[in-house]
């Protein structure tokens, strides 16, 4: 089992330095502050979505990645709001008081939720657009919020924090994720009589070009994963190495209180490399 977690950088203690909880840029009552806002209007975006969307139940929502995806952005920015905050206020994230499966599933939903609204930006504008989904101020600002705003708050998350690349073994979880969802659209359609997207319309596609739809959105998806990495991977290069910024840290933070964070890192990277 604890291999396991070491595959997953499920480590103990979890996230030693913070950074699932800290910035570079910003402080931490600052990130909080900015990661609770966003939480804030997702939740309202959710409410507004199902009060006011005549063609969508609260089931049938949910049947909808974008939906989905939005669900995971919303609870991802609040829990995360949470962390920073307790951080702030105790010089210890209410993170690392979770239990070891809590924190890994944690990393697994933060590799999600800067992966997946890529995904959905991207099929959107380049596969289902149309200027119908633009007719009224409700449908255009669902539309932006879902399918531009995602990707937002995606940035975001991969920019601003000091989170450290993902680790390879979230890939093929990322992956089953999406594979899931296949599974659900087509229960979806055999419990609900309807398609969530008309790609998937088995009626007006062969099985090899069906076949092809899922093949290329999982394609699609790894990619934007390997993307990710990289991007954070230029991140930390450029922020850390290049211009020596390594975090705000919490005035209350007693444990780095007489040591910078990066002598901190640098010493337990090279014991753990020692090690193997």
């Amino acid at each position: 089992m604890t291999n396991i977690y070491t595959l997953f950088h499920a480590h103990t203690p979890f996230d030693p330095h913070h950074r699932f909880s800290t910035s570079w840029l910003l402080s931490p009552l600052s990130l909080a502050l900015t990661r609770l806002l966003i939480a804030i209007y997702g939740i309202i975006g959710i409410v507004i979505k199902l009060a006011i969307a005549k063609d969508e139940s609260a089931g049938a929502s949910l049947s909808y990645f974008s939906n989905i995806t939005w669900w995971g952005l919303t609870f991802y920015f609040l829990f995360a709001g949470l962390h920073s905050a307790s951080y702030a206020v105790r010089g210890q994230a209410w993170l690392g008081q979770w239990p070891a499966l809590f924190q890994l599933l944690h990393g697994l939903l933060y590799s999600t939720i800067v992966t997946f609204p890529l995904l959905v930006t991207t099929v959107f504008w380049a596969v289902q657009f149309r200027s119908e989904k633009f007719d009224s101020r409700f449908d255009t600002w669902s539309n932006i919020t879902r399918h531009a705003l995602n990707s937002v708050f995606a940035l975001f998350e991969i920019v601003v924090p000091r989170t450290e690349m993902p680790p390879w073994i979230h890939l093929p979880c990322v992956l089953l994720l999406l594979g899931g969802y296949a599974c659900i659209a087509y229960i979806t359609y055999e419990t609900e009589d309807f398609y969530t997207y008309g790609f998937l319309d088995s009626s007006k596609f062969s099985a090899g070009a069906l076949a092809g739809h899922l093949i290329g959105i999982g394609a699609g998806c790894g990619g934007f994963f390997v993307l990710v990495r990289l991007a954070i991977y230029a991140r930390l290069l450029l922020v850390e190495k290049k211009l020596g910024k390594h975090g705000k840290r919490s005035k209350r933070d007693s444990e780095v209180a007489t040591r910078p964070w990066i002598e901190m890192e640098v010493q337990e990277r090279r014991v753990e490399e020692s090690k193997e």
